[in-house]
């Protein structure tokens, strides 16, 4: 498998450039007085490291990151030695060669050939550091790639689970065999309902902040490289966690959501017109509670056939990112009997009431078991009490935020469940008529 690590060093470079130009490495063992594979772009290989102190020097740049180090590997015995050097001054030309000092060296000394390139952080022409697409892993695997194809190889192609070094961590491996979810996984699904769900780079950011992300703040148009999981430290790339959650990968998903066709054809579409057709024509008599349940089954059928459903509207599509608790809430809308909005409303003050009485009734519990704890008496009492009430404010409140919930989700379903309705039913006719006239090619012949 072809291997691909990128690496920023700091400090001197002359040690990594003498690693790099090791007669030892980079002559075949068959032919130690032959062929040295050790190229030089914009730079002479045996001053590479004068001549880029010069360049820093001249521009005051002599601090911070010095140079970039790319590591390509191939299998073994895949690739010949002037392959692999051809494939390594490819990719550096293809990246840097315009405006950067660069070193490509093949090392042969393992069973497995691999390319040292290593760029001169500032560039020659204008004195700029390596920044942006230059340094992009995702980019540089791109030119990787073509550089391979050119010289004939096999494709590189994406690295499995999102590792830049193609190896999979044992527990992810083992979760995979079993088919549990894992660490990545999780980002990878939510980071890709995401941007389906979007039409726009700013719609991608909002609900990536609602499930809990922090995404570094950059240009509009542009996905910042970084984000950082709901309760974690720890900052994560997007392109580590595949090819198709890499920058230019989700711009493309997100752009490619405003051109999605209609319906696909096969089971999926016939699956969701069955369930979709009777949520279509509103029961005599329906109260809140019903038009609220229709409503959620008629989101839930569209979000479990999402390649089925037709072009949504962007209210149909912030409505389904969060599904899950409008489910709760016309669950509990349900459960109480709701039928009208006034009734809602009675029943969200008498929450809210309940509510305030336990939470007093909670405040005097921890007030006592303070007391007995001072006074050593009745403290077992005043836990069992303590906790029980502390179950009851927690139930109460949770009814409370769910019938603030089904409020705002009835005025949604005032909103949008017509249209939603509309849309299904031309879905449903469309799908007669093409089969009407496909019974009707088939009686002329």
């Amino acid at each position: 498998m072809n291997i691909l690590k990128v690496t920023l060093l700091h400090g001197d470079t002359e040690r990594s450039i003498r690693y790099c130009r090791n007669a030892r490495k980079t002559v075949p063992e068959e032919s130690r007085i032959g062929r040295r594979y050790v190229y030089g772009i914009n730079c002479s290989p045996d001053r590479a490291a004068r001549e880029w102190d010069a360049v820093r020097e001249r521009y005051g740049k002599t601090g911070g990151v010095t140079a970039l180090s790319v590591i390509q590997g191939f299998p073994e015995g895949g690739v010949t030695p002037e392959a692999a050097h051809s494939v390594g001054i490819r990719t550096a030309r293809a990246m840097w060669g315009s405006r950067f000092q660069i070193l490509v060296c093949t090392h042969l000394d393992k069973p497995h050939p691999h390319n040292h390139i290593l760029v001169c952080s500032t560039s020659f022409a204008d004195g700029k550091k390596l920044c942006g697409e230059e340094v992009h892993v995702g980019r540089i695997r791109e030119a990787f790639r073509d550089a391979a194809r050119s010289a004939g190889l096999k494709d590189p192609g994406p690295e499995p689970n999102g590792s830049r070094t193609g190896r999979k961590h044992p527990a992810a491996a083992a979760a995979e065999a079993e088919g549990r979810m894992t660490l990545t996984g999780s980002f990878r699904w939510d980071i890709l309902r995401a941007a389906d769900a979007s039409l726009s780079m700013t719609e991608f950011r909002s609900r990536l902040a609602e499930l809990g992300y922090a995404v570094a703040k950059g240009r509009r148009d542009l996905l910042p490289r970084t984000f950082r999981p709901p309760g974690s430290d720890r900052t994560w790339r997007f392109d580590s966690l595949g090819e198709d959650c890499s920058p230019p990968a989700l711009l493309r998903r997100i752009h490619e959501n405003t051109r999605r066709v209609p319906l696909c054809s096969g089971e999926e579409r016939e699956s969701f017109l069955r369930v979709a057709a009777p949520l279509c024509d509103a029961p005599p008599g329906e109260d809140l509670s019903a038009r609220l349940s229709r409503y959620v089954q008629l989101l839930c059928c569209v979000d479990d056939h999402p390649r089925a459903a037709f072009p949504l509207p962007v209210p149909v599509r912030i409505a389904l990112f969060s599904l899950s608790r409008k489910e709760e809430h016309a669950k509990t809308a349900a459960a109480l009997g709701v039928r009208t909005p006034e009734e809602l409303q009675e029943r969200i003050f008498v929450s809210r009431q309940n509510g305030d009485a336990l939470a007093r009734e909670r405040r005097l519990w921890r007030d006592r078991i303070r007391l007995g704890r001072r006074r050593w008496a009745g403290t077992e009492e005043g836990l069992l009490k303590g906790k029980q009430s502390y179950e009851a404010l927690k139930a109460a409140r949770e009814e409370y935020r769910n019938l603030r919930g089904a409020e705002k989700t009835a005025k949604e379903a005032d909103r949008d469940l017509d249209l939603l309705t509309d849309l299904c039913r031309e879905a449903v006719r469309s799908e007669n008529r093409s089969r009407s006239e496909s019974e009707k090619g088939e009686h002329t012949r």
